[in-house]
């Protein structure tokens, strides 16, 4: 190679330009753009990299298509500038987040009979624990803190109004106002060592838990028997809840 030389200590930079997808070439070619602060021909570009020019030019081509590089001025030889990163780095965070959310939503199944899975996020917990409330039979028990159960008021308060039998168990105590939930406060008894923010029982056949820390929130689903069991065996001791407000 000749003319334009990578500092040893840019090659991270290829690495991560390549994490996006750019081939080995790309990367280099919006590398050089970048270094050089100003707009390349695929010739003069071709000539720095010691790469050939039809090369070059193709993925010069694949660069703009992608949004990396644009060229200033009409014609095919016009010369080539980088778009800056700032604005690439954003698409490309936006880009993966829309492709993370809909494989989250594609992938996450149900557990089967006697399976248990795994999430992240209360993106994850609220809408299986409101499937949960909506789906149940034959009754729901509910342990939680209050500030936890509050999104899910709604769907419980309606399941009280079918009828559903249920039991509730404040584990922090409730709020002066109570939580939207109960008719009225209940009272309870706040053990740090339990952890879990909200557990539901479903049916005593199904549960889904969250244990919340100051930055994650982590979801547990899940219909293995032992499980279910322990989690209903620790929540229906409580006392029973009359109707929703």
């Amino acid at each position: 190679m000749e003319g334009w030389e990578l500092d040893p200590a840019q090659e991270g930079v290829l690495q991560d330009l390549a994490a996006l997808g750019l081939t080995a070439t790309e990367a280099r070619l919006y590398r050089l753009l970048v270094a050089e602060g100003r707009p390349l021909t695929g010739y003069e570009a071709a000539k720095e990299l010691g790469l050939s020019r039809a090369n070059t030019y193709a993925a010069l081509r694949r660069l703009e298509r992608r949004g990396f590089v644009a060229q200033t001025t009409g014609g095919s030889r016009a010369p080539y500038q980088a778009l800056p990163f700032d604005t690439i780095g954003a698409r490309s965070v936006r880009a993966l987040q829309e492709r993370v959310a809909r494989l989250d939503g594609a992938l996450r199944q149900a557990p089967r009979e006697g399976g248990t899975w795994v999430g992240d996020g209360w993106h994850v917990f609220l809408p299986e624990a409101e499937k949960l409330i909506r789906g149940s039979q034959r009754s729901l028990a509910v342990g939680a803190i209050a500030r936890a159960v509050w999104p899910l008021a709604e769907p419980i308060r309606q399941a009280a109004d079918r009828g559903l039998p249920m039991h509730f168990h404040c584990w922090n105590g409730c709020p002066p106002t109570g939580c939207g939930v109960c008719r009225a406060p209940a009272t309870g008894v706040s053990d740090d060592r339990l952890g879990a923010t909200c557990v539901i029982v479903s049916d005593e056949r199904s549960a889904v838990v969250v244990t919340a820390t100051a930055d994650r929130a982590t979801v547990l689903v899940t219909t293995f028997p032992p499980v279910v069991m322990g989690l209903q065996a620790l929540l229906v001791p409580a006392s029973p809840v009359g109707h929703a407000q």
